[in-house]
């Protein structure tokens, strides 16, 4: 995120350093482990000064740390979002349950929230026969074509979802992602009214996904879950035949336990 990009509040409540802190923190979740000063002010738009201060003070709080010029994370930015996982036991209670599916399955499950452009990781359920967990709590990934994106796209409402289609221009991930934001609206629209997505490898090529929103007892948005296959071993449609029922029946008792 460019910090110079953000809306700039000047009451006397707004802590521009804190914003600026935060802001130069964020950019190690944006798929790069090491920065340089020059590159943090680049990416942030904040001097060479000003992202050296950020740099050196999140290091002497124990977040970062250096090796020559390059800054990175440590451990201790885990303590953020155990914070958030440990504040609810819904997250607990789904962690417990996409496990059971995923065993049950074979499929990988996860749960998801939006935020900005992105959808953010906050649990995950791997299978456990294919080796080392790629998806971690606070890998992010586009929105538009992922299907838990488009589900909680789905949940915003119409005025929210036409900003999001004309504010931005969307990569071409590979040859089956749709970019049109028309064709985007209208498979928006669909999801919505149908209850869940199908993704069939618009986000990464090989792979499938099928993902419903949990909603409380309000109707008020929570998450999204889903599972995914790769599809030599399991095509979209019957991913959807497979784990579509157990996610909405999952989805439905979650929902019930947030109030």
């Amino acid at each position: 995120m460019r910090f110079t990009d953000a809306p700039i509040r000047n009451d006397k409540d707004f802590m521009g350093a804190l914003a600026k802190g935060l802001a130069v923190l964020e950019l190690f979740n944006e798929g790069k482990s090491e920065l340089t000063i020059s590159e943090v002010a680049a990416r942030t738009g904040l001097s060479a000064a000003a992202a050296r201060r950020c740099l050196l003070t999140l290091m002497e709080l124990g977040y970062l740390t250096a090796n020559r010029k390059q800054f990175s994370v440590t451990a201790k930015v885990l303590n953020l979002s155990y914070t958030f996982l440990s504040s609810t036991k819904f997250w607990m209670v789904a962690q417990n349950a996409l496990d059971s599916i995923s065993d049950d399955l074979n499929l990988s499950c996860s749960a998801a929230v939006l935020e900005g452009e992105d959808i953010v990781f906050v649990v995950h359920a791997p299978v456990r026969s294919t080796g080392p967990v790629i998806v971690v709590t606070g890998t992010r990934q586009p929105a538009f074509a992922t299907a838990m994106g488009r589900v909680l796209l789905a949940h915003l409402p119409d005025d929210q979802i036409n900003a999001f289609l004309l504010a931005r221009r969307f990569p071409k991930l590979n040859p089956n992602t749709k970019t049109d934001p028309d064709m985007l609206r209208a498979e928006i629209l669909a999801v919505r009214k149908r209850g869940y997505a199908l993704i069939d490898q618009e986000a990464t090529l090989g792979t499938c996904a099928v993902a419903v929103p949990v909603v409380d007892r309000n109707g008020r948005l929570i998450a999204a879950i889903n599972a995914a296959a790769r599809t030599a071993a399991l095509p979209a449609p019957q991913l959807k035949d497979k784990a579509l029922d157990r996610l909405l029946e999952l989805s439905h008792n979650l929902g019930a336990q947030v109030w």
